[in-house]
């Protein structure tokens, strides 16, 4: 018999499993053995877990079947491991288990129609479980005590005590699995409720009526902006960034592809707003990083060198660095950019007008009540989301931003340059 009750343990393991992974696929994070089983998707376990028939209403709540599958095999493997062939005397136990096996049994029998007859699918793992709920059945029968011909006497097995323990073990293994599950439903609701807001915010109608509703300010535009794009654009884009901001690197690069699509009808100013340590104390300013004041006082001195060319080169170099932005790669990085007069460099991006420029930018920042980066405005009005993105991923969604600005701009987007996405509700 001890033969038996470990393939038993055995199979109520492999059913632990099986409920679990079932359980995964109803809430479509499905594990290794749904993807080989089900394939990508969760296939049919997916559509016979969700259905109708994939809950039981226990008041106001849906239970999942898997869920109560895994209580069941948890206790089955509990009971099996800590209690396994109970003694004669004590037989009754044995016939509780095999009661509760005979339910599962029968609960096969009944779901199995409705999921081959009624919604005509074929989850492999409910197949499984099924095959599980049979094993434990024929198992527990074998297992029943029978008297034994000539045994010296023995403690009846479970003591009372001891079966009790074993209970309340089932009951808090239970109440655990129950409670990750309210966890994973909440973690679920919160990530469909992101996805909501995200597909929201990005939306290019919302974004252009946020735009429009915003009120318009005064930009206080100089002859000497750093910028690209015609000066008599019909459109002006201001943006204050910081270099070592990774917001501020993606839409950076999404806004240079903009201007680049549309150069003839708008024309983008870059301004500086460096949140970091080494910003001078009487601005006020202290942010996360560490070097950006000197990067942008730095990328001033490569504008006025070099021109606009060798800062947006300069730029893109600060930028692909971001927080492991050091004062040392500075200079190396001007030089990268095309800047060959190195001294010059230095004693420019540490003179005083250098930094007078700099501040003037977050001086302007401030009168607009700007305290984070990026900021983009659009025409004297902030635009909330100049860039498309994807929840939970780090790499900007070109595709939406260009849909965001062609709506902002009242253009036609081009229609097979950039491929876009709608993060889909989980």
């Amino acid at each position: 018999m001890a033969v038996v009750r470990w393939v038993l343990v055995a199979a109520a393991l492999a059913g632990v499993w099986v409920a679990a992974e079932l359980l995964g696929v109803q809430y479509g994070v499905g594990g290794p053995l749904a993807q080989v089983a089900c394939g990508e998707g969760g296939g049919d376990c997916r559509a016979v877990s969700t259905s109708r028939f994939g809950t039981i209403p226990l008041g106001p709540v849906q239970v999942p079947n898997a869920l109560v599958g895994l209580w069941y095999y948890s206790g089955m493997l509990i009971w099996l491991v800590a209690v396994g062939r109970p003694s004669r005397t004590r037989r009754v136990w044995q016939a509780l288990v095999i009661a509760v096996a005979a339910v599962a049994v029968a609960s096969s029998v009944v779901y199995a129609y409705l999921m081959f007859v009624v919604l005509k699918r074929t989850c492999p793992l409910c197949v499984a479980s099924y095959a599980v709920n049979l094993g434990l059945l024929i198992g527990a029968i074998v297992m029943w005590p029978r008297p034994a011909a000539a045994a010296p006497p023995s403690p009846p097995r479970p003591a009372g005590r001891y079966a009790a323990v074993v209970l309340a073990l089932i009951v808090a293994v239970v109440a655990a699995e129950s409670l990750y599950l309210i966890a994973m439903h909440n973690l679920r609701q919160a990530q469909r409720y992101m996805t909501l807001w995200h597909n929201t915010i990005t939306d290019p109608v919302y974004v252009q009526w946020k735009h429009r509703t915003s009120p318009s300010v005064d930009l206080a535009l100089r002859a000497d902006e750093t910028a690209i794009g015609p000066a008599d654009a019909s459109h002006t884009v201001v943006v204050w960034s910081d270099y070592q901001c990774p917001p501020c690197a993606q839409t950076h690069e999404q806004l240079i592809r903009v201007a680049t699509l549309w150069s003839r009808d708008l024309r983008l100013v870059l301004r500086h707003l460096p949140q970091s340590s080494d910003v001078p104390k009487a601005m006020g300013i202290r942010g996360p990083y560490t070097h950006s004041f000197r990067a942008a006082c730095a990328a001033e001195a490569v504008r006025r060198i070099g021109g606009i060319d060798a800062f947006l080169a300069y730029s893109d170099l600060l930028f692909d660095r971001g927080r492991r932005l050091d004062a040392s790669m500075l200079t190396p990085l001007a030089q990268q950019a095309g800047i060959g007069d190195l001294d010059a460099f230095e004693t420019l991006r540490q003179s005083q007008p250098v930094a007078d420029r700099v501040i003037e930018d977050m001086r302007l920042a401030r009168r607009l009540g700007i305290r984070a980066t990026p900021a983009v405005y659009l025409d004297g009005r902030r635009v909330r989301a100049p860039r498309g993105f994807q929840p939970g991923r780090s790499e900007a969604d070109t595709g939406r931003t260009i849909q965001i600005w062609a709506k902002l701009l009242n253009k036609r987007a081009p229609a097979t340059a950039y491929t876009t996405s709608r993060a889909t509700v989980p």
